[in-house]
Order: structure tokens, then sequence, then C-alpha cells
């Protein structure tokens, strides 16, 4: 049924009659098909959706959001842990634990964070005289991100360790901290 073209509501005093209330009956038969006919976006599609109406009390419909069924959100557990705006833009890391050689290293928490559209990696410097603790986030941006880094982890005068995966509007498209390594050891 059709919304009204006019939605009429009851007045003290006025007779319930067509002359009076010209729309009421329309009125009336929207509201009804309206009420009993609303529905969540998961009674209507059961494989995406996530609002439903609880009619256990019909005279008390509920709204409910299965919370079972939203989407995993991207949670990031661990160091070097993204801070994020409400849009989930990356404004800093937080807890920049590392290791090197067995030994554990913090460096600051990174604030105002800048990078987008770019690789975040950490840079340990690794010659002899140079301490862990100097260690920096670092990031390879553009066109030849992929390359940059490729090309900065062959200087053996720093380990380069990537974490992030950021796009151009600073969101997290692929969290590097669980990659895939094999330590590779030249024969003498």
């Amino acid at each position: 049924m059709a919304r009204p073209p006019t939605i009429q509501k009851l007045k003290h005093g006025r007779i319930l009659c067509g002359a009076v209330f010209r729309f009421l009956v329309e009125t009336w038969n929207w509201l009804t098909a309206y009420v009993d006919n609303m529905k969540g976006d998961l009674d209507v599609d059961p494989k995406n959706g996530v609002l439903t109406i609880d009619r256990t009390q019909p005279d008390h419909p509920v709204i409910r959001l299965r919370k079972d069924r939203l989407p995993a959100s991207k949670v990031y557990i661990g160091p070097f842990n993204p801070v994020t705006d409400a849009d989930g833009r990356v404004s800093g890391f937080e807890y920049c634990y590392f290791q090197v050689g067995g030994r554990t290293f913090l460096i600051e928490d990174v604030e105002n964070f800048g990078g987008s559209d770019c690789i975040v990696a950490l840079k340990i410097p690794a010659t002899a005289g140079a301490s862990p603790a100097d260690a920096e986030v670092v990031t390879y941006s553009g066109e030849n991100a992929y390359s940059n880094l490729s090309a900065a982890q062959v200087n053996e005068a720093h380990e380069i360790v990537p974490l992030f995966v950021l796009d151009a509007n600073k969101r997290v498209v692929v969290d590097l901290r669980a990659i895939p390594t094999f330590q590779q050891e030249e024969e003498i």
C-alpha cells in the first residue's frame, strides 16, 4: 500500500467521517501495513543482514542488532598497534616493541604519523657500534613503494621490517607484522 498523499491525524471534538477526515482510512491502512511489514535487513537478506525486528512481544517489537552477524572488524593487537581516528585513518603507532638477537627494545610511540599510500616499516640500524634502540618507523610510498622497500632491504647497514600497507586514505590495507619469514644465511 502506498503512502497516502496526506497523513490524517485525529482531532478531539471532530466526528469520524469522510467529510471531516478525508484520508483517515488510507492513513490507517498505510500505517497498519507499515508496522506489519517492517523488517530488518537480516529478515530480508539472511546472508548479509545484521538488523532484525524481534516480535516476541507483539505489542512491543524491538529492533535488534545481531552483533554476531557484524563483519569482522580489523582489530590490531600487538607491537606497533595502529592508532586510528573514528574513520579508521592511521594517525600513529603505539607499543613499539621489537626484538634483535633475543633482546627486546622499545622505541617511543609514533604520533602525528603523516604517511599515506605507502608501506610502513621499522628501520633498525645494523652496523657495528649502532644501537637497535635508534630504530625508527619509515615509509616507502608512491608507485615504487615495493621496489623502494626491496632496495632498502638489500642495504646491510639497516634491517628493514615491513609493518603495514596503507592506502591513500591512511587506512590499513594489509597488516604485515605476521608476514611469513624465512631466515636465509650465507655459507662461509
